[in-house]
């Protein structure tokens, strides 16, 4: 075969590469060199960390000075103490990625597979990132386990996740200058939401700006106990679904918040806050609940104090509806409609009194120690009797009495 013949030959070959390579990409088969990694570890793979440096046998494990990079999806366990050192999941990864925590210390860490990112802390476990803008950056993050994580000394994020973050168990302590926990898409509306199923959390967070808990589309508590100490709000949501769980939240200005956070000004949202069940107890200086739109009370057993004087106890643009439940208010309440007795006073109260509610009869319906000083009582309870005179009294010597009614006045 001469020269010319073997120049056609390979040509012939090189073109049928192409063509195949093209009928691939066509199919959806064809993926570009360097943009993604499909490879996924079989074995879990340990990280060990320490001050003079991190170990790892596999090599879907990079490490570079204080940053560690992960390559590759699949199972890692992450143990020992290096206060500077940064891990990363790749970006490139389209796989699930699972991370767990086993008596871990280090500064942060930042979940970017665009697969599925567990963190795991492992059973009896105490793990903690802290001196980093942010403790934890994800696209997404679900927290599971049974150990404890501290995040500390943050100055933007305790954990932040540009898609949807998931609280299913384990112990979590965040101590921010920013936000607490903050699911937030700028352009999808659909992603942003933040639900807490189960698991302990405890956060303190910013006075001045910053919300403990915030999502930008749906924040959704099903169970689990959360402790908000320090905030400027406690939880805000575009759509605030409260539906189990004990919640003790103590902010500066709002408690519970129904906002759309992409919303611009003058732009029309629909936003609401919903509370179908849980206990929850927010003292706030301004509204313990605020919604850009409606409110909801279907049930849950409900404490709501307005610490700064007058202050309504809820401040709503739509409706403020109470269908269920039990409810404690020290401060102003109006209501937009009610579908069982309420009973509304004015009685004055000093902080550490205990106020009482008792029927005609001498009865004790309701005892509640009040943390603040009030002017204006509201409760509701399915206990109650339309029509009846009921008693209230405090501690300190304060005295009154009201009737049960379906009323949506403000409080007397």
């Amino acid at each position: 075969m001469n020269k010319r013949l073997y120049v056609l030959a390979a040509f012939v070959v090189l073109l049928g590469a192409v063509s195949m390579g093209t009928v691939a990409y066509l199919q959806g088969d064809f993926k570009e060199f360097g943009k993604e990694s499909t490879k996924t570890v079989t074995e879990t793979v340990l990280i060990e960390l320490s001050e003079n440096g991190v170990q790892s046998s596999s090599n879907a494990v990079r490490v570079e000075n204080d940053t560690v990079t992960i390559n590759a999806g699949g199972q890692y366990e992450i143990t020992g103490q290096a206060e500077k050192v940064n891990i990363q999941v790749s970006e490139e990864i389209s796989q699930d990625v699972t991370i767990g925590l086993n008596n871990a210390s280090f500064a942060s860490l930042d979940l970017h597979s665009r697969g599925t990112n567990v963190l795991n802390l492992v059973k009896d476990s105490k793990n903690s990132l802290s001196g980093e803008e942010t403790g934890i950056s994800a696209t997404n993050i679900t927290l599971t386990g049974d150990g404890s994580l501290a995040i500390s000394e943050v100055s933007q994020y305790g954990i932040f996740a540009s898609d949807d973050l998931v609280l299913e168990s384990g112990n979590l302590i965040i101590d921010s200058g920013g936000f607490g926990l903050y699911a937030f898409h700028e352009t999808e509306g659909e992603h942003g939401n933040l639900t807490i199923n189960g698991g302990t959390t405890h956060i303190s967070s910013s006075q001045e700006a910053g919300a403990a808990v915030l999502a930008s589309n749906k924040l959704t508590i099903n169970n689990g106990s959360v402790t908000v100490t320090t905030a400027h709000e406690a939880y805000v949501g575009k759509h605030l679904v409260i539906n189990g769980g004990t919640a003790n939240l103590v902010s500066v200005t709002n408690g519970m918040v129904a906002r759309d956070s992409l919303a611009k000004d003058g732009q029309a949202s629909i936003t609401d806050l919903t509370i179908n069940g849980g206990t929850n107890n927010i003292t706030s200086g301004a509204n313990p609940v605020l919604s850009n739109g409606d409110i909801t009370i279907a049930g849950g057993i409900n404490t709501f104090l307005a610490s700064m004087g007058e202050q309504a106890v809820f401040n709503y643009s739509g409706s403020a509806e109470l269908t269920g439940g039990s409810l404690i208010a020290l401060g102003v309440v109006t209501l937009t409609s009610s579908h069982q007795e309420v009973l509304m006073a004015g009685l004055n109260g000093n902080a550490g009194d205990t106020l009482t509610i008792t029927d005609a009869a001498g009865n004790e319906i309701a005892s509640y120690p009040a943390p603040i000083s009030f002017a204006k009582v509201t409760y509701s309870s399915a206990n109650l009797t339309g029509g009846s005179v009921y008693y209230l009294s405090t501690t300190s010597g304060s005295y009154g009495q009201t009737t049960a009614s379906k009323s949506t006045s403000t409080t007397p």
